[in-house]
């Protein structure tokens, strides 16, 4: 899906999908409260990513809530597989099936896959 921005009430969100996986707050203005700052220089590096966002949403004054973060990825020493994906899928059990094979001609119709 590739990354993307989305600007809230609250900060500037590196987004991968629905959740983010960076952001940057923003903090009042030292010189005119009716605005307020962010440190640009990490959105900077944001756009300095093999991946980088070509895209934004601003959700300023909507009322909508902050996205949620990213699940961590796994720690080393974890087990179970993981499926490079954001770390959105991992088996950490297997569950086996034991089947019986049988000719077609035994098989009711209902029970085939075409």
């Amino acid at each position: 899906m590739g990354t993307w921005v989305k600007e809230t009430d609250k900060a500037i969100y590196l987004m991968d999908g629905n959740t983010y996986i960076a952001a940057v707050p923003k903090r009042p203005s030292p010189t005119n409260p009716q605005e307020q700052v962010v440190d640009a220089t990490a959105l900077q590096s944001w756009f300095a990513r093999r991946d980088k966002p070509r895209a934004m949403t601003v959700s300023v004054g909507t009322g909508a809530s902050e996205p949620s973060p990213a699940p961590n990825p796994p720690k080393p020493g974890d087990t179970g597989l993981v499926i490079d994906h954001n770390g959105q899928l991992r088996v950490v059990k297997d569950t086996f099936f034991k089947v019986s094979p049988r000719q077609s001609s035994e098989l009711a119709i209902a029970k085939k896959s075409w």
